[in-house]
């Protein structure tokens, strides 16, 4: 049984250590990993996440990739697709099928354990990581003091964690972050909730910054079943204040940025598209920008648009569901068309075309077989406006250039 399993991290406030010795050490680490943390609200990195949820048995049951952009403000992280300008701070769980998701990965973890910390630190000596000397670090957050909050099925609950961290035994570069929860309450479905984060020092334009290169989330159900997201970050830019970005509340329009005044076709205007790159399974992920050509003209509400148009999209949902029977779930949005004098935005409904079953009929006290039709096994999904879901038999999937779907405006 696929689950969505969310986790939230947010944590808390200052720190001691066992030893005079390991006190120095731990606040001049502070002191270094704080001014390489100053100036992080305002960056933006691409997130490459690939979630699975694996079954008791150590089996792949459900695999997706995932991209997105990320931008760190004062206060939260703030995503978008890829190419939009409109950042929004909607709920991540909202953007997936199933599996664990996180935020916090970006730069709350270093702001909560090394700027405003309650959590007991103690140093625990020499260490290697990936052959590199290292010193380590452990920490345990009480109940009291922690802001880690698990959210799994409609259910949350704050628990204390703990953890260790990694940091340069020369440079004290902050390298490696660990943590886990811990008394999770027995009405949660999680047996185990663990999280890891991998930094590197980047120069995305306005000196040294210190932003995370990895990330991993693992959630153990009740029935032990593990859910898994990594994270991999690229592309990091930094915003000036010169900058332009949209901040808006969750919308379905990711039109591109400086688009300008739009146009809208009407509502229950029929469009047909034919796709002008493939889709697979190895090369495509969700976030990724997609195109199509329009098959037939479009007269509609002072609207023209010539057979051939180009149309812009973006791959929604791109799930490998490997249960028995194995399936993948494609989902599309396509959302404004270009026309000489700019763009022509719409949010449409996926209608074909439609598969349809065999039917048995009776025709004079005998029974014929009348063959269905060939199409799309299209999947309404009320929750998401202006997305056409349609699900393809097998492990693997290719859709080719030229593949034909219709589509209608709401």
């Amino acid at each position: 049984m696929i689950r969505t399993l969310t986790v939230f991290v947010a944590a808390a406030l200052s720190a001691t250590a066992q030893s005079d010795a390991g006190l120095d050490l731990w606040l001049r680490i502070r002191e270094h990993v704080r001014a390489s943390a100053v100036g992080l609200p305002n960056y933006s990195c691409q997130e490459t996440m690939e979630r699975s949820i694996l079954s008791r048995a150590g089996q792949i049951e459900f695999r997706e990739r995932l991209r997105l952009e990320v931008l760190f403000t004062e206060t939260t992280e703030l995503f978008a697709w890829p190419g939009s300008s409109e950042f929004t701070s909607e709920a991540l769980e909202s953007w997936i099928g199933a599996g664990a998701i996180s935020n916090g990965d970006f730069a709350a973890e270093i702001l909560n354990l090394f700027v405003v910390s309650a959590a007991t630190v103690s140093y625990s000596g020499s260490d290697t990581f990936e052959q590199r000397p290292v010193l380590r670090f452990d920490f345990h957050m009480p109940l009291l003091s922690s802001r880690y909050s698990l959210s799994i099925q409609g259910k949350s609950a704050t628990t204390p964690y703990s953890g260790s961290f990694w940091v340069d035994r020369e440079s004290l570069d902050l390298i490696r972050l660990e943590m886990h929860a811990e008394q999770i309450p027995s009405d949660l479905d999680c047996r185990e909730a663990h999280r890891s984060i991998t930094y590197g020092q980047t120069t995305p334009g306005n000196g040294d910054r210190l932003l995370p290169s990895a990330a991993e989330l693992t959630i153990v159900s009740r029935d032990g079943h593990a859910s898994r997201n990594a994270i991999a970050f690229n592309n990091c830019h930094h915003y000036s204040s010169v900058s332009t970005l949209s901040f808006t509340e969750p919308s379905d329009s990711t039109l591109p940025a400086k688009s300008g005044p739009q146009r809208a076709l009407p509502a229950d205007v029929e469009l047909a598209l034919r796709l002008e790159e493939p889709i697979s399974i190895a090369k495509s992920m969700a976030g990724d920008q997609i195109t199509a050509r329009l098959d037939k003209a479009v007269n509609a509400g002072g609207v023209l648009l010539p057979k051939g148009t180009r149309v812009l999209g973006r791959i929604r949902r791109l799930e490998q569901h490997l249960s028995s029977p194995p399936s993948i779930l494609v989902g599309l949005q396509f959302f404004a068309a270009e026309a000489p004098d700019g763009l022509v935005a719409f949010s449409a409904r996926l209608t074909g075309p439609r598969a349809s079953p065999d039917v048995i009929k009776v025709v004079n006290n005998r029974m014929e077989s009348v063959p269905g039709t060939v199409g799309l096994n299209i999947e309404e999904d009320g929750r998401r406006p202006g997305l056409g879901s349609f699900r393809v038999p097998g492990k693997e999937l290719r859709v080719e250039r030229g593949f034909r779907t219709v589509w209608k405006t709401q």
